[in-house]
């Protein structure tokens, strides 16, 4: 192998490894842009669940106050109804 054979083989070397490279680096940068779309989707999500946590407890306080007022209305039902049938006998 002559001196131009050697040279023109570390040539194609060089540029396979020129490639190599950049192609690693455009890898490092879709992850990177990738990592930053990530982030960014897992603060909405945290975001929303927060909202939906409060949502639930909102409508759960909701329920609770429905409950508490058909229970009241259900007593002054019985009360109405024991007065009534108490004063037909």
């Amino acid at each position: 192998m002559d001196f131009e054979e050697r040279i023109n083989r570390l040539v194609e070397r060089h540029e396979a490894l020129a490639q190599t490279v950049e192609h690693l680096a455009l890898q490092g940068e879709e992850q990177r842009k990738t990592a930053v779309i990530q982030s960014a989707t897992m603060e909405k999500l945290v975001g929303n669940t927060d909202k939906l946590v409060s949502a639930i407890s909102q409508i759960t306080e909701s329920i609770r106050s429905l409950a508490n007022i058909a229970q009241a209305h259900e007593s002054r039902l019985s009360r109405i109804e024991g007065r009534d049938t108490g004063s037909a006998n």
